[in-house]
């Protein structure tokens, strides 16, 4: 006897309507349907990531791709309709029951995503954010900088190296250094990631060593996969151009109502969470709370949301650097490279002072004072 199929209605998973009426929705309505149910999940649930995963399978490679969907509406089996009722009990149980053939189920959503903090979002907004890096082999900062597509005075402000020395672009930073690579942090299909970071191949590259060498475990093979729609990944072009997702976290700049910058950080073996949160000056509860652990177990791979204390600036809203933030214990380069903002350490007042870059500036006076730079 030919063994059942277990399927999938990719409309009922986003809580659209089926069949017929399900194949007339717009591209809109899918995709606020989606992001409706993203915003439906609860951080304390322990099948929000499960939830997720399933989610995005259904929105991102079937209903969202032109081809894969009419594919879908063509060969979806009318005998299978699940009640209103059971469709409740099964999401909330994080069980949906899918119409889709198991190919149609991407590894990635089994697999890297599982162990990772992730924030839904709703609107086009953006945050500043950090990636925690650990460089793969001997790169020149410019190098790195090149990675992420960053300013390479960025990230040196971002580690509180000193920029004044010649030719500091250049410099060799060793392999297997930890560096805070600053990126901004948008909203993309309803959660949050960061998406300007490109890669070309080359010669020796595979899907799994970019992920786990060149980006230190920041992104799986099967999110690259994903993002940029390939079919074989054992077949890349030499000097092919990739989109690589980042993750990131925002929670409106804050930690405890206090301001904050969130550092995207990948669990190591010999990682303890206790251990994570002392070197970060946190505690254990915050750290769970952050990233909506039901316990302090973690395990290697995973990617932590870990709060920065920081400064936060108040720079009017016309300001080209309105909601400046910078971490606690470094310093950033603004006002077009004329004005340095470091805050702390041991404090979370902002001071700002001319930089040590400045080569043609306006001098500056400060709103409501006289002092003038």
């Amino acid at each position: 006897m030919e063994k059942e199929k277990v399927v999938v209605d990719h409309y009922r998973v986003l809580g659209l309507p089926s069949g017929e009426e399900g194949s007339k929705l717009d591209k809109k309505q899918i995709k606020e349907a989606f992001r409706a149910r993203i915003l439906q999940l609860q951080v304390n649930d322990p099948y929000a990531e499960v939830k997720f995963q399933r989610l995005k399978s259904s929105y991102a490679t079937i209903l969202k791709v032109p081809k894969a969907r009419k594919q879908f509406d063509d060969s979806f089996p009318r005998g299978l309709v699940l009640t209103k009722n059971q469709e409740n009990i099964l999401f909330g149980l994080g069980f949906l029951i899918f119409v889709a053939a198991p190919e149609a189920f991407p590894a990635a959503a089994r697999t890297k995503l599982g162990g990772s903090t992730i924030e839904p979002c709703s609107n086009s907004d953006s945050c500043n954010a950090l990636l925690g890096y650990k460089v793969y082999t001997e790169l020149k900062v410019s190098e790195v900088a090149s990675l992420f597509q960053v300013d390479p005075i960025a990230i040196l402000t971002a580690n509180a190296i000193d920029i004044s020395y010649p030719d500091v672009e250049n410099h060799i930073l060793p392999s297997q250094l930890f560096l805070k690579i600053p990126i901004i942090c948008s909203c993309v299909d309803g959660i949050r990631k960061s998406i300007s970071t490109h890669y070309k191949t080359r010669p020796s590259d595979t899907l799994a060593s970019i992920a786990d060498s060149v980006y230190s475990g920041l992104v799986s093979a099967d999110q690259i996969r994903e993002a940029n729609t390939i079919s074989d990944p054992s077949v890349l072009d030499v000097g092919q151009t990739l989109v690589v997702p980042l993750p990131c976290t925002c929670y409106n700049g804050t930690d405890n109502l206090l301001p904050a910058i969130y550092l995207s950080y990948v669990v190591t073996p010999d990682d303890t969470l206790a251990g994570i949160a002392a070197r970060y000056s946190t505690t254990l509860t915050d750290l769970m709370n952050v990233n909506a652990m039901g316990s302090s177990s973690i395990k290697a791979a995973d990617i932590l949301a870990i709060p920065l204390p920081a400064c936060a600036s108040n720079f009017p809203s016309y300001a080209s650097d309105y909601g400046l933030i910078v971490p606690n214990g470094s310093y950033a380069i603004t006002a077009s490279h004329c004005l340095q903002c470091s805050c702390g350490p041991g404090s979370l007042n902002l001071y700002c002072e001319p930089a040590s870059l400045a080569v043609s500036c306006s001098s500056m006076q400060f709103l409501a004072t006289m002092v003038v730079l």
